[in-house]
């Protein structure tokens, strides 16, 4: 291998740009970032699992949501649940990473300990502590039981050595497999002197992304087009509706559609909201619908996708059939309904898509998705407009950091 190899400016700015794209704080649910290190060095405590990224990519992406795993607390009350024989340990190394190292539930349990012991519940709080002279005071107390966890943390607090596989895998792909590791890791660190921002705090966000599993086959950047794709084709997907008589029809111009900052779209919670301007008026006191949402959770839930319509006015029994027999018929799962006061409720559906964008996808396929994606979001409001026998009831409303189209 040529020892002078080093990487080219395309590389070089292509490295810069994903590290600029890393969330700078951390996720609402900085809990499961805790959980996920926590399984993660105990996966690196000797005798290190052998396949320990595929271990912890079970975890991040299927165990913790079929275990309902969101806080180090509920890790407690899982391996309570088995005993601390061989025979337990092999159920809960099963069920946690599809892997039989009895060793690292071992070293499992020991964490969870040391971490409950000391009441930390999130990743920033784990962090600043490891930067004290308390927390290796902590360690030389509980050498005892720690034992080579105790060298785990200790590696962790002074050189991230735990992170070092997950940034590894982050360069190689930024970079191309074929770029040494010594030159990789010499880019990263030129990045992180230019970027003011020491090195260890670098790659601990770049680690925490990872075991996210969400840094692997994602462009944030196409995502905000993909929004706003989805804002100007849901647009004109609503732009012209008739009442139920046939009457008044709604032009383009009397929409609101109201897309969040790409800052907030990038990596947090957010979407658009649509709002039609004009009342319109109904019949007697027949429910109406007043706006809908069209949202994605933050980055640490996968940018899962969500449909809520605000509805106002009372919801008779027969009303509320209706909804459920006429989205059955169309071959669309029936709303969740929920009164959220005494004239008002909300209809949401949980999407069966994220929000994800993998590289692979061409622009031409985003532009499609967009445009089908809206179409579905239109024929729920239209399905369910159709039910209630009314067309639109908004009040407008303006949202901070909104983008308007």
């Amino acid at each position: 291998m040529n020892n002078d190899y080093s990487p080219t400016q395309d590389q070089f700015r292509r490295l810069l740009v994903s590290l600029l794209d890393l969330p700078q704080a951390a996720p609402d649910n900085a809990e499961v970032a805790l959980v996920l290190e926590v399984v993660d060095m105990a996966l690196h405590t000797p005798p290190a699992c052998a396949e320990r990224m595929l271990a912890m990519g079970y975890f991040a992406q299927q165990a913790r949501h079929l275990l309902g795993l969101t806080s180090v607390a509920d890790l407690q009350q899982l391996l309570d649940q088995f005993p601390q024989t061989p025979a337990g340990d092999q159920q809960v190394a099963q069920l946690l990473w599809q892997r039989p190292e009895v060793g690292n539930v071992w070293a499992l349990r020991l964490l969870v300990w040391f971490v409950m012991s000391y009441n930390v519940a999130e990743p920033g709080a784990w962090l600043a502590w490891q930067g004290t002279a308390g927390f290796e005071e902590a360690l030389r107390e509980r050498l005892d039981e720690l034992g080579a966890v105790a060298a785990v943390l200790l590696w962790q607090a002074r050189s991230g050595r735990s992170d070092h596989a997950w940034v590894m895998q982050f360069l190689r792909r930024e970079l191309d497999a074929d770029v040494p590791d010594g030159v990789a890791m010499l880019a990263f660190r030129e990045i992180a002197h230019a970027l003011g921002e020491p090195e260890l705090q670098l790659a601990r966000r770049v680690a925490r992304f990872e075991r996210m599993a969400l840094g692997v086959d994602d462009v944030p950047a196409m995502r905000i087009w993909w929004w706003e794709c989805v804002a100007r084709q849901l647009r004109e997907a609503l732009a012209v509706q008739k009442d139920e008589e046939g009457g008044a029809e709604q032009a383009a111009s009397d929409w609101h559609v109201a897309l969040m900052a790409a800052d907030v779209l990038r990596h947090g919670a957010g979407g658009l909201t649509a709002e039609p301007v004009i009342k319109w008026l109904t019949r007697s006191q027949r429910p109406t619908l007043a706006a809908l949402r069209f949202v994605q959770q933050e980055w640490g839930q996968g940018f899962a996708l969500a449909l809520v319509i605000d509805g106002e006015g009372r919801l008779p029994v027969d009303v509320f059939d209706g909804i459920v027999s006429r989205f059955e018929a169309a071959g669309l799962r029936p709303p969740v309904l929920q009164f959220t006061g005494e004239r008002t409720w909300q209809a949401s559906w949980e999407w069966d898509e994220s929000a994800l964008i993998p590289k692979q996808k061409v622009a031409a396929e985003v532009q499609r998705w967009a445009r089908d994606t809206a179409m579905r979001v239109a024929e729920h409001w239209l399905l369910l407009a159709g039910v209630l026998g009314v067309g639109q009831a908004p009040r407008t409303r303006k949202a901070s950091n909104e983008k308007r189209f």
